[in-house]
Order: structure tokens, then C-alpha cells, then sequence
């Protein structure tokens, strides 16, 4: 390897914990929904520059172990190591709230891409969640739809802007190809 690198490599490192990357806070004067990106998630996203990046969300109702599966497919639960947090969610103080991200090296590979794994607040109450949801879709590689049980008209409600997205994409594309 090249000290350029090297060097590189040594400025680039696995995040050691799950950073918030987007809060969510209820707007005092309209009720509405503010989404704002947190410092540390675009720091630790822009420590990785030029480097392509392969994104991984996973999304459903709360309380589903959206999080817990984050922690599988990461082996952090094997090797007892920190994990994204459990729990319940924006009405708790343990559980995910807005989206999370946790970086992963190749140590074996310097042109893998980053993989980056985004755990999403769970579906709760309605009024954000298509469009957190819909944000999650639009930064993902791949999304995960993570559910139990049955799917519940609450989970298409929430799916629906993402729909309406994906709709109008279609139609901007065929609009284009003419």
C-alpha cells in the first residue's frame, strides 16, 4: 500500500457507536414535523469524502426489533459489543428515535464501498412516519420492511408516500424517455 493511503485508511475508522444523523422535533407553531440533520452523523459521513458508500435501512412499526436486527447483521450481539439502541421509541427515552447510522469498514478492502446502516424510528403515530420512511427509502441501497405478524393498514398508511414517490418517478422517467 501507498503511505497516501495508509494515511487514508488511518482517518477513516468503523464508527465505535450509532450516531444520530436526523432528529425529528415537533414544530411549536405549526404542529408540523422538522426534520434537521445532526453534526455528528454529517461529520462522521463526511469523514468518508470520496468514498462510495452502500446504504442499508431497516423501517417498520415500533417495536418490531427493527434495531435488534441492526445488531445481528452487524454481529455486534455475538461479540457483546455496543449496539443501536432497544426500546420503545419517541415516547420513550431508550428507543430510536429519528434515524441512527453505524459505518462499517472493509479493514481487508480499501475500494469496498462504506457500508452504512440506518435504523429508523418506528411507525407510532402516523403523522411522520411515511415521510421518515420515504427519506429512508431515497438514501438506501436496500431497505428492509421489518414487521410482525400481519401487515396492518397502519403500515400501508405509512408506506403510502413512498408509493405516491415511486409513482411519480415512474412517471417523470417515461415523461423523460419520450
Amino acid at each position: 500500500r501507498q503511505a497516501g493511503t495508509i494515511f487514508d485508511l488511518c482517518q477513516v475508522q468503523d464508527l465505535e457507536d450509532p450516531v444520530q444523523l436526523v432528529r425529528l422535533e415537533r414544530s411549536n407553531q405549526s404542529q408540523r414535523w422538522r426534520y434537521e440533520l445532526c453534526p455528528d452523523g454529517v461529520q462522521a459521513l463526511q469523514a468518508y469524502a470520496e468514498r462510495k458508500i452502500a446504504v442499508v435501512s431497516v423501517c417498520g412499526p415500533s417495536n418490531t426489533g427493527k434495531s435488534y436486527l441492526l445488531n445481528l447483521l452487524l454481529g455486534r450481539v455475538e461479540q457483546s459489543l455496543s449496539k443501536f439502541k432497544v426500546g420503545t421509541g419517541r415516547s420513550g427515552t431508550d428507543g430510536t428515535d429519528g434515524i441512527w447510522l453505524w459505518t462499517h469498514l472493509d479493514p481487508d478492502d480499501e475500494n469496498a464501498p462504506i457500508m452504512a446502516y440506518l435504523d429508523c424510528a418506528g411507525f407510532a403515530d402516523g403523522t411522520s412516519d411515511g415521510q421518515l420512511v420515504t427519506l429512508c427509502a431515497l438514501l438506501s441501497s436496500v431497505m428492509i420492511l421489518n414487521t410482525k405478524g400481519q401487515l396492518s393498514d397502519s403500515v400501508f398508511k405509512s408506506l403510502k408516500p413512498l408509493s405516491r414517490l415511486a409513482e411519480h418517478l415512474q412517471e417523470r422517467g417515461q415523461d423523460v424517455s419520450r
